[in-house]
């Protein structure tokens, strides 16, 4: 028996503890998570992609990411703005209702 199996084996009684899952758990899904780091600066563009893949992640309540790091002149905000507040970015299907959102929940 190899060191795997031997893992494997110590934890077989937890894993008889485990209740099984409900049918179609799958459905509801879970939260997706994109990250990366780096020591040098980077663009969005570096995080787009990965990003795109949580659109949908099989439960139709799309996703999102969570980041640190901002440069405060390419998002055209104050230093104390990125320190002290927080900031949604959202990617608008529709143009159209840009303006909308904007005057709604803009600052």
């Amino acid at each position: 028996m190899d060191k795997a199996d031997k893992i494997l084996e110590s934890r077989s009684k937890l894993l008889r503890q485990v209740p099984p899952l409900a049918p179609n758990t799958e459905e509801e899904g879970g939260c997706g998570v994109t990250g990366f780091i780096s020591s040098i600066p980077v663009t969005g563009k570096n995080i787009f992609e990965p990003s795109v893949q949580m659109n949908n992640r099989g439960n139709g309540k799309s996703g999102g990411i969570g980041a640190v790091g901002f440069v405060p002149e390419a998002l055209g905000v104050s230093r104390q703005v990125l320190d002290d507040d927080y900031m949604l970015h959202i990617a608008l299907l529709d143009n159209s209702v840009a303006a909308e959102i904007e005057s709604t929940f803009g600052a």
